[in-house]
């Protein structure tokens, strides 16, 4: 038996209902003491399991807790225009491209100065976001936000969550980046590297935006000395400039250089020019000895350095030349095979020791 209290709903002759706490109505032999509608009273009961009314409230309440735990959890996963990244963008000023799973655009933030002029014009929202960042960086140049050269790009990527460092490809929107402005002739240093949402927070608190507060963080990293006023309210390359320092000096890893003339299509690498790779020597190839040399090696006679060619103004075969095979003994000539890689004076006067040693041999 347990006690609860209830209110009395109703009293009639032997018979009392009673609408207690849990939210049960009791049917109870009267009282003695004939209670009032709805009055309190403690009645007893048997201990009994829930009854439906009880199992249903806490059963509705649960079913509740689980819908809303369920829907905080897949919606980032599933729903749409969810953003678990960003871009910073700053090309003269700022603005931020917030993009989902798919790397599509779900936003855009923080747009001001000419640049915002230039978001306004362009279909964005629901964009891919290398396609987006490609029409920002023409439709900037059509506008004179970008200049012919001497241009500073600089891009960082801002994961939002686990699912935000996935979303974007950097060596892409690098790629992307240097095509854009290769196709429209622009010149210019490129920064494109990644941060985190703390230096985010940080650079709201100084009133900077993400790539200005990261050129203030390395300046103060390597010793210069530059104010936040100054990278608020100035010009980003003449700051530089004044400071002597340059985005390459300040990124060493993560800039690179576009440059009239480079072509759309080849990669750019992180720390380099694009054109670095394109104009490395090859490998100079080995040939054996004694056998007929290749036209970019040299033969050295009694007559001195001549070309090993089919098109000689002598006329004659190395076969014709090498006078020991044929039996003849006058000036028997041993070709020296000389590889291209020997430096030009081996062809002058001046000759190392042991060949013009070899040469005097032949003449005996």
């Amino acid at each position: 038996m347990s006690q609860v209290k209830g209110v009395v709903m109703r009293v009639s002759g032997k018979k009392t209902v009673v609408y207690t706490q849990e939210g049960d109505f009791l049917e109870i032999p009267t009282p003695q003491g004939i209670p009032r509608v709805g009055q309190t009273i403690k009645v007893r009961r048997k201990s009994s399991p829930f009854t439906f009314k009880q199992l249903y409230r806490y059963a509705t309440v649960a079913a509740i807790l689980v819908l809303v735990l369920a829907l905080g959890l897949l919606n980032p996963l599933l729903g749409p225009n969810v953003a678990v990244a960003s871009v910073a963008l700053d090309i003269n000023s700022g603005l931020e491209l917030y993009v989902d799973k798919d790397s599509k655009i779900v936003e855009v933030k923080g747009a001001s100065g000419p640049l915002k002029e230039v978001v306004e014009k362009l279909p964005l929202q629901n964009a891919n976001l290398y396609q987006a960042v490609n029409l920002i960086l023409k439709e900037a140049r059509a506008e004179n936000v970008l200049l012919e050269d001497n241009n500073f790009v600089l891009a960082s990527v801002i994961p939002i969550d686990a699912q935000g460092k996935k979303a974007i490809d950097e060596n892409k929107l690098r790629n992307t980046i240097r095509e854009a402005m290769v196709s429209k002739n622009i010149s210019g240093v490129v920064m494109v590297g990644n941060t985190d949402q703390d230096t985010k927070r940080k650079a709201e608190q100084m009133g900077l935006n993400v790539n200005r507060y990261l050129v203030y963080e390395h300046c103060q990293q390597d010793g210069v000395q530059i104010h936040a006023d100054e990278l608020r309210q100035g010009d980003l390359q003449q700051v530089l400039a004044n400071k002597k320092v340059s985005l390459p000096t300040l990124f060493p890893g993560d800039y690179f250089e576009v440059k009239h003339g480079d072509h759309a299509g080849s990669t750019s690498t992180k720390g380099i020019t694009p054109q670095a790779s394109e104009h490395m020597p090859a490998a100079p190839s080995s040939a054996p000895q004694n056998q007929s040399a290749p036209d970019s090696e040299h033969k050295v006679t009694k007559q001195g350095t001549s070309h090993n060619s089919s098109s000689s103004s002598s006329g004659e075969t190395p076969q014709m030349q090498q006078h020991q095979s044929s039996g003849s003994s006058e000036h028997k000539t041993a070709p020296v095979t000389v590889p291209t890689a020997a430096p030009a004076q081996a062809h002058s006067a001046d000759e190392p020791a042991g060949m013009s040693h070899e040469v005097q041999n032949n003449h005996d």
